[in-house]
């Protein structure tokens, strides 16, 4: 099941995560050096998604960087705001697919 993250416009007089920093221009998306809010993260099936995208709630835009996914992913489990919940998903579906590797050799 994804995970969907916020991310957000960093705003010097707020507090924010500041585990992972997301610069302008790292993203299509990213017009603000920004960060991911862990905090709300959140599960859904990846058809809320769709719909989601379907009714217009959420852009689609391009795909990130194997490099910005890997420094989100990274960066979830350093934080200190993601719910334990979240991380021990993330974790069971590393699990999953290190064994789904496996059996497929």
């Amino acid at each position: 099941m994804p995970i969907l993250v916020n991310v957000t416009s960093v705003d010097p007089e707020i507090s924010y995560d500041k585990s992972c920093s997301i610069s302008a221009g790292e993203h299509e998306f990213i017009t603000h050096d920004s960060c991911t809010a862990y905090e709300f993260a959140m599960q859904r099936k990846g058809v809320f998604v769709d719909h989601r995208v379907e009714i217009g709630n959420y852009i689609q835009k391009g795909d990130a960087t194997n490099e910005l996914v890997e420094k989100l992913r990274t960066e979830l489990k350093k934080s200190t705001f993601a719910k334990r919940g979240i991380k021990d998903d993330y974790d069971a579906a590393l699990r999953a697919e290190e064994r789904r590797r496996k059996t497929s050799k």
